[in-house]
């Protein structure tokens, strides 16, 4: 299996795993919700591995973009109540999703610096934490601005 394939396989996984996480979630309205970070943590640490090794700044955008996708997903599509509580509920579980996926992105992005042969280690090391930082930025201020009022 070729590179390439194990790639798209990762990115398809991820979002297949997400939708029925979701779909889920509407049936069965506190499944989604209750779930979401061992299911982004699963994906982002597990099922992205490969991802991580080819292009490791997108594969940080990829993982962050999901976390958006699934909280919009839950937001719009998943059962419940979405009162002030629930919403509360739902933000919770994206701040433990949020949290112990970039933890495992700063291992991945230290880790990966190690098996890269172009530059010093602690060059591509800082040059990954600071792709990590940014993107989580970004993040959150889409998450807080944008999307929390849905």
């Amino acid at each position: 299996m070729t590179q390439l394939t194990k790639e798209r396989i990762a990115v398809a996984l991820g979002i297949v795993i997400i939708t029925l996480s979701n779909i889920q979630g509407h049936f069965h309205p506190p499944f989604s919700i209750q779930w979401t970070p061992i299911f982004l943590v699963v994906i982002i640490a597990g099922i992205n591995y490969p991802l991580y090794k080819s292009n490791f700044n997108l594969t940080v955008i990829y993982n962050y973009a999901l976390l958006l996708f699934n909280d919009i997903f839950i937001r719009v599509y998943a059962g419940g109540t979405h009162d002030d509580e629930g919403r509360d509920w739902i933000a919770l579980f994206f701040d433990g999703a949020f949290l112990l996926s970039t933890i495992a992105m700063i291992i991945y992005g230290i880790a990966n610096a190690q098996k890269q042969e172009t530059g010093s280690r602690s060059m591509i090391r800082k040059h990954n934490l600071i792709i990590i930082i940014i993107s989580a930025l970004v993040t959150l201020l889409i998450y807080r601005f944008f999307i929390s009022g849905i």
